[in-house]
């Protein structure tokens, strides 16, 4: 079973957008509240230089 469908755009029929179904989004959850743990216990267990090196890595990410 799929766990996701797509329409085409309507003004480009070369572009797909994706949507998650309820199975997906059922998937997503779990992996987001897994993955969610892991970077709060990485967190919590890292020295305050450390989690400022970590956050200045997450800007360069964001920004490109």
């Amino acid at each position: 079973m799929k766990w996701f469908f797509f329409n085409k755009d309507e003004t480009d029929t070369r572009i797909k957008h994706i949507f998650l179904n309820e199975k997906g989004k059922k998937i997503f959850k779990e992996i987001f509240e897994i993955q969610k743990k892991r970077i709060y216990n990485a967190l919590l267990n890292s020295s305050s230089q450390e989690v400022l090196n970590f956050d200045e890595v997450l800007k360069r990410i964001i920004n490109g």
